[in-house]
């Protein structure tokens, strides 16, 4: 499991009421159960709140499958896919299917 100071970002989350400048902040930490397993940082990109913070700190994983499904997702902008190429860390075939997403 990743310690939580691996995954805190924070990002923003429309509010309920009828204005548009009302916004919460929310941390990644609450949208994840206390003991965590990686089948969680999978589910959370299911969450409408995900937004670049959240697949930035994702990116970050030791997981390659939760890397590779930050590659998949629609909002992964520029920045966040570049998060990505520091893969020495992965094994061969990990960094190879990781590059093939991206490109």
């Amino acid at each position: 499991m990743l310690s939580q100071d691996r995954t805190t970002c924070q990002y923003l989350v429309a509010g309920t009421s009828d204005s548009c400048h009302d916004v919460a902040v929310v941390d990644i930490n609450e949208l994840l159960p206390r003991a965590r397993s990686p089948r969680d940082y999978l589910n959370l990109f299911t969450d409408p709140r995900v937004d670049q913070e959240v697949l930035r700190a994702l990116a970050a994983s030791p997981y390659s499958f939760v890397r590779k499904a930050v590659a998949e997702h629609q909002l992964a902008d520029a920045q966040t896919l570049a998060a990505l190429l520091p893969a020495e860390d992965l094994d061969r075939w990990d960094r190879c299917c990781l590059l093939a997403t991206i490109g």
